[in-house]
């Protein structure tokens, strides 16, 4: 093989699939850059066995077709530090690589394309075709809320449905939900339901343009975008996704308009007080106002008060502030729309020029000190709001999916009666205890819950 190409082209080329190279893997071939050359063009690849990226560059002079595979740290790093002049590679029988520049000359070893594995190609394969921009600004708008918990590997990956009018993409790690959903502007005929790895989706985020359109290729177990002479094909996570529609309320209660970056502001300084033990921030809902604060425990305190436009029932509520602002500073709008429904215990954020539910937002376990502590404190065990936000506290803590292993039933004295079924979860409570007290006490505040017994009960 031997090529002739400017340093603009191959460096946009390797900067194109070199996040796809595998950096831990025991096969070395899998830290190679895949080099083909062919007619006037040269193709780059790079896999980790779960995804692979290819780019197709021209405007190339080939004077002999070949292929090697280069390691992808090396040839990164020489070609970064070469001047802007015309770079010459050349590949050698025994798989050496010798690359010119100027009057710079590296030699570098190889290994054979035939150790190098061959990118799959899809067959049965339904195609959408839809702009880039769309599928960028989708995917920006729900990748936050992905989950980065291995354990639950279902949610570490974005949900694509399409319909035949319709894309829809789904994101949630337990505690918050972003949905959005757009007409398709060339319907594809077809309908389907895919998980796609969160780690193609970031290589989506960062290559994908405003400009021109990208081909969405979906196989039986793998799916590809291709556009702009690059095509990305990665493995779809295998399962079933959780019924997100089912917590989707079909009527919210108090509606609130305001402007998106005195928001995020406002909640990014309150943000500073926060620490690991106590990481809610308070907003104070009122009529065309909202209050946002943060008392820290040594004593430090943040206040700020926004215009906004509400009419509804005055509300005081916890949030994570990471979770307001990695919605908020996605949204290109300058207004965000705010809904409370199911109880006031979630919130739902709509961009204001649209009806996309870009964030849903489970409230800190209901976790406001001044109305919390006081719900938990008129406790009255199995019956009504009081022990819905028992059980809400104690979810945020152990995960929903758990409570039908653990279950709140009273409180008693700052005590906090648990059931569980068996007594591998007592033990498994037990060896926790420490840690889940902290949890209680950021939820819920001080003194409220200062200690914690485990009873073999019913559920």
């Amino acid at each position: 093989m031997e090529v002739k190409l400017s340093k603009d082209i191959l460096q946009k080329g390797i900067q194109t699939v070199q996040n796809a190279v595998s950096q831990k893997s025991g096969l070395p071939v899998l830290a190679n850059i895949l080099f083909e050359a062919s007619k006037d063009r040269i193709k780059l690849a790079a896999t980790d066995l779960e995804i692979g990226i290819i780019s197709k560059l021209a405007n190339i002079e080939i004077q002999e077709d070949g292929a090697i595979s280069i390691p992808a740290k090396r040839i990164s790093d020489i070609v970064k530090e070469l001047p802007s002049k015309e770079i010459h590679i050349s590949a050698k029988k025994n798989n050496q690589v010798v690359i010119k520049c100027d009057k710079s000359v590296f030699k570098i070893m190889g290994l054979p394309k035939d150790e190098f594995p061959k990118v799959p190609e899809l067959s049965n394969k339904d195609v959408l075709n839809i702009p880039q921009k769309l599928l960028k600004s989708m995917l920006n708008l729900t990748s936050f809320a992905v989950s980065k918990d291995e354990s639950r590997y279902i949610l570490t990956g974005i949900l694509f449905i399409v319909t035949d009018k319709k894309l829809s993409l789904v994101a949630t790690d337990g505690r918050r939900l972003a949905v959005i959903n757009k007409d398709i502007p060339k319907p594809g005929g077809f309908s389907r339901k895919v998980i796609v790895p969160i780690k193609a989706v970031a290589e989506l985020m960062r290559i994908l343009r405003d400009e021109g359109n990208v081909e969405i290729l979906f196989g039986e177990n793998q799916i590809a975008f291709e556009f702009d002479e690059t095509l990305l094909i990665t493995r779809l996570i295998e399962g079933d996704y959780p019924n997100y529609e089912q917590v989707i309320p079909k009527s919210t209660q108090e509606k609130l308009r305001i402007s998106k970056e005195s928001f995020y502001a406002a909640v990014k300084r309150a943000s500073l007080f926060t620490t690991p033990d106590s990481q809610s921030i308070k907003l104070d809902v009122l009529k065309n106002k909202v209050v946002v604060s943060k008392v820290s425990h040594d004593g430090g305190e943040s206040r700020e008060e926004l215009d906004c436009n509400y009419s509804g029932e005055d509300l005081t509520i916890g949030f994570n502030p990471t979770y307001l602002m990695d919605a908020l500073k996605n949204v290109g709008e300058e207004e965000v729309s705010f809904e409370f429904a199911g109880g006031r215990q979630r919130l739902y954020l709509y961009r204001a020029a649209g009806a996309d539910r870009i964030g849903q937002v489970k409230k800190e376990a209901v976790a406001i000190r001044d109305i919390v502590g006081d719900i938990i404190k008129k406790l009255e065990t199995g019956r009504g709001l009081q022990a819905e936000a028992l059980s809400a506290c104690w979810a945020t803590i152990i995960g929903e999916e758990n409570l039908r292993h653990a279950k709140p039933v009273d409180l008693r004295e700052g005590v906090l009666i648990i059931h569980v079924d068996s007594s591998s979860w007592i033990h498994k409570l037990s060896m926790e205890k420490p840690k889940i007290l902290m949890k209680m006490k950021d939820v819920v505040g001080e003194g409220i819950i200062k200690d914690i017994k485990l009873r073999i009960g019913e559920l």
